[in-house]
């Protein structure tokens, strides 16, 4: 990443006074000042755009050769012929390309004579400055900004700000929504369509609407657009239409542009899946939400958006001095994991890439609970109990997963989608397309250990006594039934163990008895028994816990064995750090809580 910082210099200036204004200090950007296509990929994930809601990659508006254009729904998720069900590619709206007498305006298409780009994580968009030369030596100065609303979800919006420098004309003015994105875009041996298209119309009269269906639950989801130009206050876009070319919608104008005038191009734009409208009723609600924010205007949800970020920041914002840069690493994190979390859906968690790309298939793992849920439950205890929802709501197919696969209670997935099933594939492809067994989901167990980790874990920090009696206590019932039946008794050393098992580094596979693994199973039992009795003093009851079952097991747990440390297996380093904070933590040490509050996934 390449910081612009200097003593009395601030990135900001190199904008016009349309973003100067609005750009904050360089302490909070992210900035890339020179393009390079081969880094695309990069920035796209660096400058990607989330709102709890959606999220979308930080791809140019007019398109370029090396891409990954990517938007998703979190929540949104399809197999088709895949080995795992994986956030399924949407269409995308981010298009808008600007002509001169059929020339492309665009970074692959002229000389480049400037070029800025930040990530501005306090006002939480992104800003451009560009400034081109065409094929005849015209000079088109573009600059823009673009945001995904945390004040209402379901609005987006793209504005531009467009002067020809030297020439006088028509410039020609395309709004696309692509339906045609695919999974793995780049990569011809996995490519995959996960949704076919239910509808690509006009959205009224004006603007386009696309809407489509993931091909295994037909979950339909729709997006709309519409387009404006203003010049001196005045709508200026001419001979509009809005035309279907295959899977693309193209809301075409044109407009009268003069030497050293500025024109605003502002596209807004508007989401909603059936899962918060009803199938028939996606097409007007969009258009709908799409006429109230032409009503509220570009600016007004811009400032809005900001107040709710502004907000955010002053509950996460973490101050270091001494060390800008890495002052700004922190913040970056922290930007793209809050803006990721969900504060009003407790049905959707936090995938292992948050909504920039596609690796990991937008899955759940241990990751949540060990390394994303202190940050939340510190800062945003709402997000924090809504993925602990999460889990409650798929304990019965994690109940399902332990019963195909011969124990009792609940064994979480090591990878998780919407429906609670196994996602990590028994079986991978490499590039060359040979196959080998991936016995991950098989032997890495201590998921289940961190799903009932992180309950007490929130609890602790945020008091929810509530959850903890009622929800927790049925999760972490579960859970122990699980580490109950995966032991195995020891009739010589009289104690039980686990045995084939693959611990935290993920890279030993199998093992017997893993230290982090058995210390935490028999933690699970020890804490379950302890809540009982607590419960049993409070006079607190809660069906899913049988305190005779229990009982049985009372004088038994605590013959789980762990390796002494002449029998550790090596581990990485990384490894053994997590352990030894984690011991802490279980200790009480509420400091290292603090100290965890960001996830770095840089």
């Amino acid at each position: 990443i390449n910081f612009i910082v200097g003593e009395s210099y601030m990135t900001r200036e190199l904008f016009s006074e349309n973003l100067r204004s609005r750009i904050h200090d360089d302490e909070w950007l992210i900035c890339q000042d020179k393009y390079d296509p081969k880094e695309n990929l990069k920035y796209e994930s660096l400058f990607a755009l989330s709102n709890g809601y959606l999220g979308i990659r930080g791809s140019h508006e007019e398109g370029t050769k090396i891409t990954l254009p990517y938007l998703y729904i979190n929540g949104v998720f399809d197999k088709s012929e895949t080995f795992m069900r994986e956030l399924s590619t949407l269409p995308n709206w981010l298009g808008i390309r600007l002509y001169i007498e059929k020339e492309l305006i665009g970074i692959e298409d002229c000389e480049i004579i400037e070029f800025s780009r930040v990530l501005d994580m306090r006002g939480a968009f992104v800003g451009k400055r560009i400034l081109l030369k065409d094929s005849k030596g015209r000079e088109t100065l573009v600059e823009g900004l673009r945001f995904v609303s945390r004040n209402n979800v379901h609005r987006m919006g793209v504005k531009l700000y467009m002067t020809p420098l030297n020439y006088s004309g028509i410039v020609e003015v395309e709004s696309i929504i692509d339906g045609s994105i695919i999974n793995f875009y780049d990569a011809p041996r996995f490519k995959v369509k996960h949704t076919y298209m239910t509808a690509n119309e006009k959205l009224a009269e004006d603007g386009g609407y696309v809407e489509v269906a993931t091909r295994e639950k037909h979950l339909h989801v729709g997006c709309g657009c519409r387009i404006e130009a203003y010049c001196d206050g005045k709508q200026i876009l001419g001979n509009r239409m809005t035309s279907v070319f295959g899977e693309q919608n193209i809301e075409f104008g044109d407009i009268h542009v003069e030497e050293g005038k500025e024109v605003q191009i502002v596209k807004y734009v508007s989401m909603y899946s059936e899962r918060e409208c009803p199938t028939y009723e996606l097409h007007s609600t969009i258009k709908k939400e799409i006429e109230g924010f032409v009503h509220t205007g570009f600016e007004n949800e811009l400032k809005l958006h900001e107040e709710v970020y502004h907000n955010m920041w002053e509950n996460a914002d973490i101050k270091i001095t001494g060390d800008d840069d890495l002052n700004r690493a922190v913040r970056f994190n922290i930007f793209h994991l809050m803006s990721t979390g969900n504060e009003h859906d407790d049905h959707v968690n936090v995938g292992a890439k948050l909504l920039t790309g596609e690796e990991y298939g937008g899955h759940a793992f241990w990751d949540t609970e060990l390394f994303m849920l202190p940050f939340f439950a510190w800062v945003f205890p709402k997000t924090a109990q809504n993925l602990e929802n999460y889990r409650y709501y798929l304990l019965d197919a994690a109940r399902e997963n332990a019963h195909k696969n011969g124990f009792n209670g609940a064994q979480y997935p090591w990878e998780s989608a919407d429906d609670g099933s196994e996602q990590c594939p028994d079986w991978t492809i490499e590039p060359d397309g040979s196959c080998y067994r991936c016995y991950v989901a098989v032997y890495e167990h201590h998921v289940t250990a961190a799903v009932a980790y992180g309950i007490y874990d929130y609890v602790k920090i945020t008091g929810d006594i509530d959850f903890l009696y009622t929800k927790g206590a049925e999760i972490l019932t579960e859970t122990a039934r699980f580490w109950a039946s995966r032991c195995e008794y020891n009739n010589e050393q009289d104690r039980y163990e686990i045995n084939q098992v693959t611990g935290p580094d993920e890279w030993h596979e199998p093992v017997n008895n893993n230290l982090y693994t058995n210390y935490l199973a028999r933690w699970n039992l020890k804490y379950v028994l302890s809540l009982l009795e607590v419960m049993k003093k409070e006079e607190t009851s809660s069906p899913s816990l049988k305190r005779s079952w229990f009982q049985e097991l009372k004088a038994e747990f605590g013959k789980i064995t762990w390796p002494t440390k002449d029998k550790l297996v090596r581990q990485s380093a990384a490894v053994i750090v997590i352990s030894v904070i984690l011991g802490f933590i279980i200790a009480g040490v509420d400091y290292l809580l603090q100290i965890g509050l960001t996830y770095i996934v840089g």
